[in-house]
């Protein structure tokens, strides 16, 4: 099970999956955490058409550099959203954020268009989808860094092939021989 959870998130992860693997695990937890509110970021706001107010004006590279920007802000606030355990205490907590000028200050430049282009003010079912996904997915990642092999294992060898074979419903016989030694004949 710890190899297939390691193997999704590694997948959604990407090549920065190691690093932060060894972020975890040596204590160092804000570039994990920038990337999960990242990842929570892009689902929250797919929905809309433009996810900032000048849009025209910012080319993608500028777009997503902002969002990051974002992202590195929202740590703090994060951490304090994961150690809430009741599902009234965190909508409790993002309303209060929400009703927050220095908070609400950190998403001045991105404004949210739906698609029917009516403007609105970033929204408490943005932010609450973002940290939602953003908190499933460090908690996968630290289960990974908890329990899984060393990340760089699963970017080679028979387990990513075997996973993606079953899961398009193929039948799989694999082996997997590693040795250090070589022989001479």
């Amino acid at each position: 099970l710890e190899h297939v959870l390691a193997f999704q998130i590694r997948i959604m992860m990407g090549n920065q999956y190691p690093r932060l693997v060894e972020g975890i695990r040596n204590g160092d937890e804000e570039a994990p955490i920038v990337a999960c509110l990242r990842l929570g970021w892009n689902d929250a706001f797919r929905h809309t058409s433009e996810n900032t107010a000048n849009a025209n004006s910012m080319t993608d590279n500028e777009k997503q550099r902002e969002m990051e920007n974002i992202c590195n802000k929202l740590c703090k606030e994060f951490a304090e959203y994961t150690r809430l355990n009741s599902t009234e205490d965190r909508h409790e907590y993002i309303h209060k954020l929400m009703d927050d000028p220095e908070f609400v200050k950190k998403f001045a430049s991105f404004k949210v268009t739906e698609t029917n282009e009516s403007k609105k003010t970033l929204s408490f079912g943005h932010i609450q989808k973002m940290f939602n996904i953003a908190v499933k997915l460090y908690l996968c990642l630290k289960i990974c860094a908890e329990t899984a092999p060393n990340p760089i294992i699963l970017e080679y060898g028979t387990t990513p092939e075997v996973i993606a074979a079953r899961h398009m419903g193929l039948p799989v016989f694999a082996v997997s021989v590693i040795t250090n030694c070589g022989l001479s004949d």
